[in-house]
């Protein structure tokens, strides 16, 4: 069963489901405005679309002209793919209540999905977009809505499985017994540990977290790339509220290194800060930072948590 059946009874009708489905057939297809207007997908004043006939929103757009931050498509090894989506209004938390944003966070509430639509040509030609399909909106974090695309199911179970094995748990509870000694405190968040790998999407890690890897890395600490424009803030235990924002939680990282990071495909050998490189990257560009130190700071007091690392290893079964 493909995961838009699973929500066929969410959706608000047959028209709704009719134009979820349209936008699952023309997957990786090139549209042109004129078709997405006439069967009434998007509409021109916004980017996104919320029909009258229904509380969610049925699509969001991405033109090439916004004046909005939203992101690039990140597009994973298992063709899965990840957007950050910019809430309509810049003003804060009023913007909260705009019908727009307030059908989004329905959508993510009851696990509804949206067609995604990224503008590949403007006019005076006829304006042209790329359909990406339907995605799911897994959460929301300073002003984006982050979308993720049909999550693997077979990855997701054994990433569950992985974590029911008595050698993790028995990590978990010495990781909480000992979080006393530390200041960064992993028992906050444990009970959404399985976030690690299985639910994935890019984050930008703007603000002060982002400033304070940076100044303390300098480079991407697993390839040494120097570029802060794709450097990101990468979570050793996924983002729950500011708590996770420290120091010894984070690493600096490409964003491509980043998304394999998350996906339990690269890890850390704590014994020697090496890298680990999972089979599934042979042959590919990856496989090169098999056994490459990680690049740290000279300050110990700036490095990474090696429970925290360990922990993340032993999910990612490396």
């Amino acid at each position: 069963m493909s995961f838009l059946e699973e929500v066929k009874n969410k959706t608000t009708g047959d028209l709704h489901y009719r134009a979820l489905e349209w936008f699952v057939s023309h997957t990786n297809q090139e549209v042109t405005w004129e078709e997405l207007s006439e069967k009434n997908l998007a509409i021109l004043q916004k980017g996104i679309y919320k029909p009258a006939y229904m509380d969610y929103a049925l699509s969001i757009k991405q033109t090439l002209e916004s004046d909005y931050p939203d992101s690039m498509i990140h597009r994973y090894p298992d063709g899965s793919w990840s957007h950050q989506y910019f809430q309509e209004g810049k003003s804060g938390t009023s913007d909260d209540k705009r019908f727009t944003n307030r059908a989004l966070a329905k959508c993510m509430e009851d696990r509804v999905p949206v067609g995604v639509l990224i503008q590949t040509q403007k006019k005076p030609r006829t304006a042209k977009y790329r359909v990406e399909g339907i995605a799911f909106i897994v959460g929301w974090e300073n002003g984006y809505f982050l979308l993720r695309s049909d999550v693997n199911e077979d990855q997701d179970n054994i990433i569950e499985s992985q974590l029911q094995k008595p050698s993790v748990q028995k990590d978990i509870e010495k990781l909480v017994r000992n979080v006393s000694q530390q200041s960064f405190n992993p028992s906050n968040i444990i009970d959404h540990r399985k976030k690690t790998v299985a639910t994935i999407h890019q984050r930008q890690g703007q603000g002060a977290f982002r400033d304070m890897l940076i100044a303390a890395h300098q480079t991407c600490v697993v390839t040494g790339y120097q570029l802060t424009q794709v450097l990101e803030a990468a979570h050793i235990y996924p983002y729950q509220g500011t708590e996770t924002n420290h120091i010894s939680n984070g690493l600096l990282l490409r964003s491509d290194i980043h998304t394999l990071f998350d996906q339990g495909l690269l890890a850390v050998d704590t014994a020697t800060m090496t890298i680990i490189v999972s089979p599934e990257l042979n042959g590919t560009e990856y496989e090169n930072l098999a056994n490459q130190p990680l690049r740290l700071p000279k300050d110990e007091r700036l490095h990474p948590s090696k429970e925290a690392l360990d922990l993340h290893r032993k999910i990612a079964n490396l």
